[in-house]
């Protein structure tokens, strides 16, 4: 692979948070009331904001094109690239699209032309059209953990946690040594309630980086879900030391004050994380629970509504999403 398609992580669409905050959101309701287990990330329902800081880096022409299936393609692919990096550089993302899309019907195998379309997609906040060219460049690629990491967070991004993990687990063998991976992979393992699974990848992380937020964070949530309240709640209190509004560490804090009978306790942790991250699904049950044995009833109801709401919205952004053409086509919106 050219060194072009390494470099910074993806970023989330809306630009400023790591990836695995970006990707590490599609909670269920705990309990009897489990949601659907395609959800997506916590920001799904947003706009992205202005693209050209994210897409110029994304679309740098490399020195040198892949294999093409046609000789005479190649000067007209590598144009294709050149012009679409242009165009991104001032902000011109449809135009940017149609060229990339010229350039995928030229040389479909292309290994910088398919990067290029995935981060091109993932950057424009459309993490389906991105698994269309990483999931051949992952096959075609096999040894390549970057290929490998950024298909498990597209699939994160659109609520496939199974899928993304199988994915992750590839790229976290390949790179043993990249915390990202495996604090992702952590994450994916949550979701879908693989809790020993998930302690293991996020112990990795913690090795490699034992004072990153993200996997204190997400190590909380695992212990929590295992059970190790005690444990959980260490963790969450060394996450929140460093960011005391990280949403998922207050939400392991209030769900393990719930456990203990701590109801107000509870209520405090759990009011924070739905003012740090209004759209969260599992902050706003835990405190309708909270609140339901408080005693409060009309906030209980109020707040499991607004639970089931961003539920609801982050399944129609992705069926928006799905609805969404390949880039270059002349019905993309």
């Amino acid at each position: 692979m050219n060194s072009w398609v390494r470099g910074s992580d993806i970023r989330s669409p809306e630009g400023g948070r790591s990836d695995c905050d970006a990707v590490g959101a599609g909670t269920r309701h705990p309990g009897s009331d489990p949601l659907p287990p395609k959800a997506a990330g916590r920001r799904a329902g947003r706009r992205p904001a202005p693209l050209a800081a994210a897409l110029f880096p994304l679309l740098l022409l490399p020195a040198a094109l892949g294999a093409q299936p046609e000789a005479t393609a190649t000067e007209s692919v590598r144009g294709l690239l050149d012009q679409a990096r242009a165009l991104a550089s001032r902000n011109e993302a449809d135009a940017a699209a149609e060229a990339l899309g010229r350039a995928v019907a030229l040389a479909p195998n292309s290994e910088d032309v398919l990067n290029a379309y995935a981060r091109f997609s993932l950057a424009r906040g459309n993490p389906i059209q991105a698994t269309l060219a990483l999931e051949p460049l992952a096959r075609m690629h096999p040894g390549e953990a970057e290929y490998a990491y950024l298909l498990g967070v597209a699939r994160m991004q659109v609520g496939e946690m199974a899928e993304a993990a199988e994915a992750l687990f590839d790229a976290a063998a390949l790179d043993r040594n990249r915390a990202l991976t495996h604090i992702a992979l952590g994450l994916a393992l949550n979701r879908v309630d693989r809790f020993d699974e998930a302690r293991e990848a996020l112990a990795t992380a913690l090795r490699l980086e034992p004072d990153n937020v993200e996997a204190l964070a997400a190590m909380s949530e695992t212990t929590e879900g295992l059970g190790m309240l005690a444990e959980a709640s260490r963790l969450a209190e060394r996450a929140l030391a460093v960011n005391p509004d990280h949403p998922t560490a207050l939400v392991t804090i209030g769900t393990a004050r719930l456990k203990e009978g701590r109801f107000e306790a509870a209520r405090e942790a759990l009011t924070r994380a739905v003012v740090a991250e209004p759209d969260s699904i599992k902050g706003h049950y835990q405190l309708s629970l909270a609140l339901a044995r408080l005693g409060d009833r009309e906030a209980a109801e109020r707040h499991l509504r607004l639970s089931r709401e961003a539920q609801a919205a982050i399944e129609e952004h992705i069926e928006r999403l799905r609805a969404q053409p390949p880039l270059g086509s002349r019905t993309e919106p």
